[in-house]
């Protein structure tokens, strides 16, 4: 059996001491493992909402895998620091959810470094750091819960909760971007072949437009090539069900 003092060397849950210590490394990663992150999901300008410069989001095609990776990983380190400590079970989910969401955020933090470095000559690159913060925050709590989970367990009982952890939180996020971005995909071929199926991919798409899931900009360029009067006016029609703009515009912007 393992005493506290086992536990405290092993990095268990005695580890997580009472006191001013505990509570502002607890501030810490509350802030940068969830404020912080959640504050550059809503100034975002042009990675995954936004347009900037008549330009569509960088990221767009990745919003989802960014957006429910990251929530989940959020909701991964409350449960951590709230009851993750009383269960194996629940410190090997921790684990596994936390350890994909370090991923998740090193990822983002290594595609916008380029722009954060060259953000720091205008004095506001430093927020681009923020994501790499946020991946040792997880990474962190991800030991941690780990080292608790094996205090408790053996790696036999823990790694299936470990995995369905980290599948919790990038493998599904990652299939329903896959499986979005190829809907998409077929609605607007769909839009621009005009075939029998074209009310229901007008449909998907302004459902997803409306979301900010779908660039559909292909259709404006099906539009400029399109020869034929009335096949113009077709897309013309498609284009402002699914945006509500006006496709003449958009193609100016493009131009």
């Amino acid at each position: 059996m393992i005493g506290p003092e086992q536990q405290v060397a092993a990095g268990g849950p005695a580890e997580r001491r009472s006191g001013p210590g505990r509570w502002g490394r607890a501030a810490f990663d509350v802030a940068f493992g969830i404020l912080f992150p959640l504050a550059c999901f809503l100034l975002d300008p042009f990675l995954f909402r936004g347009w900037f410069m008549g330009a569509p989001p960088r990221l767009m095609h990745y919003k989802l895998l960014a957006y429910g990776g990251a929530g989940l990983g959020m909701l991964s380190l409350a449960l951590w620091l709230a009851v993750g400590q009383r269960s194996g079970r629940w410190s090997a989910l921790s684990f596994g959810g936390m350890a994909a969401a370090a991923f998740i955020a090193a990822g983002l933090g290594v595609i916008l470094l380029p722009l954060t470095i060259m953000g720091l000559v205008a004095g506001i690159g430093v927020l681009g750091f923020v994501p790499f913060v946020t991946a040792y925050v997880y990474l962190h709590n991800a030991t941690q819960a780990n080292r608790s989970a094996l205090c408790r367990r053996p790696p036999k009982a823990t790694a299936p909760w470990a995995l369905a952890g980290a599948f919790a939180v990038l493998g599904v996020p990652a299939l329903a971007q896959w499986r979005t971005n190829a809907v998409v995909r077929d609605s607007i071929q769909s839009v621009i072949d005009g075939d029998v199926h074209e009310q229901r991919a007008i449909d998907r798409l302004k459902w997803a437009h409306t979301w900010g899931l779908a660039n559909v900009d292909p259709i404006v360029n099906a539009y400029a090539r399109e020869e034929k009067p009335a096949r113009k006016d077709e897309l013309a029609r498609a284009y402002t069900a699914i945006t509500g703009g006006d496709i003449e515009v958009r193609r100016r912007e493009m131009d």
